[in-house]
C-alpha cells in the first residue's frame, strides 16, 4: 500500500511538470521535485545512476523517462539507502541553495545536530537512573506495606492564593497591567519583557489550573476551522519572544476567525520563555476557543532543570525572575496540557510524532492519563507511557518502518507508519515540530511526500543559526476540504519589532519584516558562522575535557618510543576510539592543530583543555566527598533510627539544607570551608523547595549523587544501578524502618548533631560516632 501511495504521487507531480506528455522530463525537473525530498543533486545523480545500472539502459542527454525511474525508485531497497543517507547525514559538499557561509556548514551543521542529540540522550539517561532509584525504593516499600514514608504535599504547597474562575480585578500595584492579552502584548511590545509583577503571574497561573481542566479536559483537542478564518499552526519557539511577537503582528492577534496552535517547546534554551507562556495563557483566559498550547518533550520539570547550554533553562529562568513558586505552578499547568489536536476531522498536529506498532487510534491516545506526569520516565514499560513519549519524543524518516531514535526517547518512523495512522483515523496529513528542518535555513521541511509536515518557528535559532522561522495557516478550500500554506519569517531581536510594529497590517508590515529577515541573514551570516565554530569546538573542548585521562592513555598506547608525539591520523583515530565515532573529529583537527604538521604533541594538546573553575566550584572534590560520606554512613553498624535523625532531626520526614550543611560540616573534621559546604549542598539540594526535601526524595539525590561520583552514568549497560543492589537495599531499609524505630518522644536532634552542652539522651542503640574522611 505504502509503495502505490508513493508511486501515485511522484507520478502526479511529474506529470505535472511533464505538459507535453512526453513521458520525459528535464533533469533539472528530477532535481527541483527530490530537491523537495531533501535530497542533493548529488544524491539524485546517484539514484539516477543506479536505475541505468539495474534497468542496464544508459540516460542520455538532458531528458529522463520518469515512469519506469519512478517505479524503480518506490521498490528498490538501493534507492531507499540513498534516501536515508541524506536524510541522517547532511552532505559534506553544501547544496546550491545553502548560504555561502565560507565552507564552515556541513561540518559544523553535523557537528551541532549530534551534540543536541547527545544532550538529550544523556538527559534521557539521568531521568531513566532517577526513575530507577525511586522504582527500587517504591519496591522496598511494597515489600514491608506497615510502614509509611512521609510525603510532601504537592500543588496545595503553590497554590496558597485561590482565585474564582472569574477575572479578578488587579491591585494598584499592577501599575497597569490587566488580564486581557492585547494590553499584555502591548506591554511586551512598549516595555519587553520586564516589570512584570509576581502577583500577575500567580493569578495567571492559578486561572489556568483552574480553566484547563474546563476548556481541554483530553490528551487530543478538537479544533475547527471558522468559515472565512484560519488556524495558524506554530512550532518550536523555545524563549524567543520576538519571533512569537512577530508572527502575532503578522498574522493577526487570536480571535474567533483567526485561532491560533501553539505545537509545544515552548520552554528551554531561550531567555524569555516565561513572557511567551504567560501571553499565550493570557489570551487563552480572554478567550478559549481562539488559542491552544500542546505540549512539547520540554515542558518537563527534569528537562527545564538542566542548564541552557545542555538544552534546559525553563528552571533558571523562573527563579531568576519569579521564584521557585512560580515555576512549580508552572509545572503542574504542563501537566494539563494536551498532547495533539486534530484541526477540522482532517489534519493531526502533534509535537514530536507516532509510535511504533500498530498504529493508535485517536480514541486510544485519549485514553493516556495525561495528567499525572509531565512526562513519563524513558524507561516506562507500560504501553501508554511509551504512547505518551513517542507522541512527544518521536522523528519522521524516510526509510519505512520503525527503529529507536538516537535522542533516547521516541522512534525513527516511515511512510508506511504515517500511511497507516492516517488512513486508521480517516486523516489527511500531519504537522509536527521538534527540530530544526535538515539544511538549517528554513521554518519547515516535508517528509513522506507531502504527507507530514515540519513547522519550526524559532528563526535564528539561538543565535547559532541563519534559519527562517515558520507556520502552517490551515484554512478551508472551495471544495469545503482543508487548505495549507507555509509562511516564514526573521527577525533577530526584540530590538526590531519597532519597525514592523507601527506599520498597519497587511503587505506593507509583510515586507518591511522580509526586508530586516533578509538584510540580516546576508549582513550576518558570516558572523553567524564564526559564532557556531566556536560553539562546536568548544563543545567538543568540553568532551575532550571529560575524556582527558583516557585519551592520555590512548596516546600513550600509541606511543611506542615514548616521543610524546603521534601522527595526525593516529591523533584522530585517539579522538575516534575515545570520545566517539559520530562526531568530526577530522574536521576540528583542521582548527585545533597546525594544517601541515605530521607528528603532533600530544602532551600540549591536552594541557590546552582545564577545567577554569574556582576550588570552591571544582566538581571533582565534591563527588570524593558524596562518596565518602556514604559509603562510610552505610557501613556503620548504626541503629536506623539514630542515622535517620541525623539527616532530620525534627522527625517531620522533611531533610533541611541548613542540617545536611551542618552534617557534612562535621563529617569533614573542619577540613571543608564554608563557601565549599554550600557549594557541596547545592549538588543534593539545587532545586529543593523552601523548606527542603521529604526524605524519599532526598534519598534519591544523595543516591543518584552518588551513582554520579562513581561514573556510572556513562555506563551503557541495561540497568546502571545493577551493581548497587545492596547499597539501595540498605539504604531503602533504613528509610523504611524510621518511622517504626523513633522512640516517642525522641525527635530531637541525634548526638551526632547536639551541642556538646546538652545532656546526653538515652537510646537502646550504641551512639553514633562522627564520621571522618581519609582525603
Amino acid at each position: 500500500m505504502a509503495g502505490e501511495v508513493l508511486d501515485d504521487k511522484l507520478l502526479l507531480a511529474f506529470r505535472e511538470t511533464d505538459s507535453a506528455r512526453t513521458g520525459q522530463v528535464p533533469r533539472a525537473a528530477v532535481e527541483h521535485i527530490f530537491g523537495k525530498l531533501g535530497l542533493s543533486p548529488a544524491d539524485i545523480g546517484q539514484l539516477i545512476d543506479a536505475w541505468a545500472s539495474s534497468a542496464k539502459t544508459s540516460v542520455r542527454g538532458t531528458e529522463l523517462e520518469y515512469e519506469p525511474f519512478i517505479r524503480w525508485m518506490v521498490g528498490s531497497g538501493g534507492a531507499t539507502d540513498i534516501m536515508d543517507a541524506s536524510a541522517m547525514l547532511p552532505a559534506e559538499t553544501p547544496s546550491a541553495t545553502r548560504l555561502a557561509t565560507g565552507g564552515f556548514g556541513s561540518w559544523v551543521d553535523r557537528c551541532a545536530r549530534l551534540l543536541e542529540t547527545r544532550d538529550e540522550a544523556d538527559f534521557v539517561q539521568k531521568k531513566m537512573i532517577t526513575a530507577q532509584v525511586r522504582a527500587h525504593l517504591r519496591r522496598l516499600k511494597a515489600a514491608e506495606p506497615s510502614e509509611e514514608i512521609p510525603a510532601m504535599p504537592r500543588l496545595e504547597r503553590f497554590r496558597s492564593k485561590r482565585h474564582s474562575k472569574e477575572l479578578q480585578p488587579l491591585p494598584e500595584l499592577l501599575k497597569g497591567l490587566k488580564w486581557d492579552g492585547p494590553a499584555f502584548m502591548q506591554h511586551l511590545l512598549q516595555k519587553g519583557p520586564c516589570g512584570i509583577p509576581v502577583e500577575y503571574v500567580e493569578q495567571v497561573l492559578d486561572t489556568m489550573l483552574d480553566l484547563l481542566p474546563e476548556k481541554q479536559p483530553k490528551p487530543v483537542a478538537r479544533v475547527s476551522i471558522p468559515r472565512d478564518g484560519r488556524v495558524v499552526v506554530v512550532g518550536d519557539t523555545h524563549g524567543q519572544l520576538q519571533d512569537v511577537l512577530l508572527m502575532l503582528l503578522l498574522y493577526g492577534m487570536p480571535s474567533s476567525k483567526n485561532r491560533y496552535l501553539f505545537n509545544g517547546d515552548v520552554a528551554d534554551r531561550g531567555s524569555n520563555a516565561c513572557e511567551i507562556f504567560l501571553l499565550i495563557f493570557a489570551l487563552f483566559i480572554g478567550d478559549p476557543g481562539s488559542i491552544l498550547l500542546t505540549r512539547g518533550n520540554h515542558e518537563d520539570e527534569q528537562m527545564n532543570m538542566m542548564s541552557a547550554d545542555e538544552g534546559g533553562g525553563f528552571y533558571d529562568e523562573c527563579l531568576r525572575k519569579y521564584g521557585e513558586d512560580v515555576y512549580f505552578k508552572f509545572t503542574e499547568v504542563f501537566k494539563l496540557l494536551p498532547l495533539a489536536a486534530v484541526v477540522h476531522d482532517e489534519v493531526f498536529v502533534v509535537h514530536g510524532g507516532l509510535p511504533s506498532g500498530p498504529p493508535p487510534s485517536l480514541d486510544l491516545i485519549n485514553s493516556i492519563p495525561h495528567t499525572e506526569v509531565c512526562c513519563p520516565s524513558p524507561d516506562a514499560e507500560d504501553p501508554q507511557d511509551r504512547l505518551f513519549l513517542d507522541l512527544l519524543w518521536s522523528d519522521p524518516r524516510e526509510p519505512p518502518g520503525s527503529r529507536p531514535n538516537p535522542r533516547g526517547c521516541g522512534t525513527l518512523w516511515g511512510p508506511d507508519v504515517t500511511n497507516a495512522f492516517l488512513a486508521k483515523n480517516k486523516l489527511r496529513w500531519i504537522i509536527r515540530s521538534h527540530e530544526l528542518p535538515h539544511d538549517y535555513e528554513r521554518g519547515w521541511m516535508e517528509h513522506h511526500l507531502g504527507l507530514v509536515f515540519t513547522v519550526f518557528s524559532a528563526s535564528n535559532y539561538c543565535g547559532y543559526e541563519v534559519n527562517w522561522g515558520a507556520v502552517a495557516i490551515l484554512t478551508i478550500g472551495s471544495d469545503g476540504r482543508v487548505e495549507q500554506a507555509l509562511r516564514e519569517h526573521n527577525i533577530p531581536s526584540l530590538d526590531e519589532l519597532a519597525d514592523v510594529a507601527h506599520l498597519p497590517e497587511g503587505d506593507k508590515r509583510d515586507d518591511r519584516c522580509m526586508q530586516i529577515g533578509l538584510s540580516w541573514v546576508d549582513g550576518d551570516k558570516i558572523a553567524v558562522g564564526e559564532r557556531r565554530v566556536k560553539l562546536a569546538l568548544r563543545r567538543l573542548a568540553g568532551i575532550v575535557l571529560e575524556n582527558k585521562p583516557e585519551l592520555w592513555q590512548e596516546f600513550r598506547s600509541r606511543d611506542s618510543g615514548n616521543t610524546g608525539s603521534i601522527g595526525r591520523q593516529a591523533w584522530v583515530e585517539c579522538l575516534v576510539k575515545v570520545c566517539g565515532d559520530d562526531l568530526p573529529w577530522a574536521e576540528a583537527s583542521k582548527c585545533w592543530l597546525p594544517v601541515d604538521a605530521k607528528s603532533l604533541d600530544y602532551r600540549k594538546f591536552l594541557d590546552q583543555f582545564k577545567v577554569m573553575l574556582s576550588q570552591d566550584k571544582w566538581c571533582g572534590w565534591k563527588s570524593l566527598v558524596i562518596s565518602d560520606v556514604y559509603e562510610e554512613l552505610l557501613s556503620r553498624n548504626t541503629a536506623a533510627h539514630d542515622v535517620l535523625r541525623m539527616f532530620d532531626p525534627s522527625g517531620d520526614g522533611i531533610v533541611s539544607a541548613e542540617v545536611f550543611k551542618e552534617f557534612i560540616a562535621q563529617c569533614s573534621g573542619g577540613c571543608l570551608t564554608e563557601p565549599q559546604v554550600a557549594a557541596l549542598s547545592r549538588t543534593i539540594f539545587a532545586h529543593a523547595s523552601s523548606r527542603g526535601f521529604c526524605v524519599q526524595d532526598f534519598l534519591s539525590r544523595f543516591t543518584l549523587a552518588y551513582v554520579q561520583s562513581k561514573g556510572m552514568l556513562s555506563a551503557r549497560d541495561d540497568c546502571p544501578l545493577s551493581s548497587m543492589s545492596t547499597t539501595l537495599d540498605q539504604i531503602g531499609k533504613l528509610l523504611l524502618r524510621s518511622q517504626t524505630q523513633l522512640a516517642p518522644g525522641s525527635s530531637g536532634p541525634p548526638m551526632l548533631l547536639r551541642h556538646t552542652s546538652d545532656p546526653p539522651q538515652p537510646s537502646p542503640a550504641t551512639p553514633v560516632a562522627p564520621l571522618t574522611l581519609d582525603r
